[in-house]
């Protein structure tokens, strides 16, 4: 069984398995991969890398597995780009510039360090995210914790790293 068997053809996961070499396999759906690559001991950051993989959670503009794709440029104004499999379709690659929305996190490909990345391809404004200040993520299960205590007003549905800081800022209830 090949590295990248693990995930759908034509799917997202599968496209971004097949990008980057270092990905492992069982990720599970886009929407999981920060969590599960975290847990391999793989570094998340909130800071837009070249040559990382962008995961997308849940809901939202996308779909109920969550996205991911690989990050190929950096803007100065914080957008960037990724090279995708399944956004436009099953099967389809594309290019498309992002914002934050929805972001999860971003996983770096071993010794990768944030806002430092591969060399930009594609066009667009170009740039990097050098200088902005970043943390790992490595409270995931306190997240999960508080996602799980924020009880059945979001408990069930999707819940973004954005929403659950708006949550946490009022309380956490």
């Amino acid at each position: 069984m090949g590295r990248c068997d693990s995930y759908a053809p034509g799917n997202c996961t599968a496209g971004a398995c097949q990008d980057n070499p270092w990905v492992p396999d069982g990720l599970g759906d886009g929407g999981d991969w920060a969590a599960n690559a975290l847990a391999r001991g793989l570094v998340v950051v909130m800071t837009p890398t070249p040559g990382s993989v962008v995961c997308y959670c849940r809901g939202d503009g996308y779909s109920e597995f969550g996205h991911v794709g690989s990050v190929v440029a950096v803007s100065g104004d914080g957008t960037f780009e990724v090279h995708e499999e399944n956004f436009l379709g099953l099967f389809e690659l594309d290019y498309r510039w992002s914002t934050m929305h929805d972001v999860c996190g971003f996983i770096l490909p071993p010794g990768g360090a944030p806002g430092q990345g591969s060399s930009q391809v594609g066009g667009g404004p170009g740039g990097t995210a050098w200088g902005i200040p970043w943390q790992p993520v490595t409270a995931w299960d306190n997240v999960r914790t508080w996602t799980r205590d924020l009880g059945g007003e979001l408990y069930g549905r999707s819940l973004n790293v954005s929403q659950l800081a708006d949550q946490l800022g009022r309380g956490g209830r």
